[in-house]
């Protein structure tokens, strides 16, 4: 078949190879998919940080540790329930997803879509609402509760919430594209 001299059969030149060549998308979409995903679970766990850094002294009084001078020098108001349900519910959820990646458990991945949704998504739109009139009293008055730094804290909040918004968000995107890949592999090998 590789003579250097005479004849050559027909197909064996190397020109047949783009048939055989081609990778199943579901197998080209999962590590482009695993990398970006595993960057915004990263920015997630910034946001978690920002939000704990947030919490640390209304939890450490509430654990019974001495930190009343602190909370009291805090520029930021009391935590809200919704931040509490962000905080605690919200990192299990990309826990599970980072889990999932390793192995392609499609199982996993619809336990983090699923938390992501009701943990981050709802806890933020609620956040929303329930911070509405003090930011449209801000935008009407020019007049805010706290300020950090000479900057409304409600400002703040909104500017977290656009950020935990396309956060979720993606990692919902990214996660359902992969739930659907990797359950499709799940089901062929069946």
């Amino acid at each position: 078949m590789a003579s250097r001299i005479g004849h050559r059969p027909e197909g064996t030149d190397g020109a047949d190879f783009r048939h055989r060549e081609r990778v199943c998308t579901q197998y080209s979409q999962s590590p482009l998919l695993k990398r970006r995903i595993k960057f915004v679970y990263f920015l997630h766990l910034m946001l978690w940080v920002l939000m704990f850094a947030r919490l640390l002294p209304e939890v450490c009084l509430r654990l019974g540790f001495r930190a009343r001078l602190m909370v009291e020098k805090w520029p930021f108001p009391q935590g809200e329930l919704w931040e509490y349900v962000w905080f605690f519910g919200s990192i299990f959820p990309t826990l599970f997803g980072y889990i999932s990646l390793q192995r392609s458990r499609a199982g996993l991945m619809r336990v983090s879509l699923t938390g992501t949704v009701v943990f981050g998504l709802g806890s933020v739109v609620v956040g929303c609402f329930t911070n509405a009139f003090e930011l449209m009293d801000y935008y009407q008055n020019r007049v805010a509760k706290y300020y950090f730094f000479d900057f409304p804290v409600i400002v703040l909040f909104y500017i977290f919430f656009s950020l935990c918004v396309q956060v979720h968000g993606f990692s919902v995107f990214f996660g359902y594209k992969l739930y659907c890949i990797w359950s499709v592999k799940a089901r062929k090998v069946r």
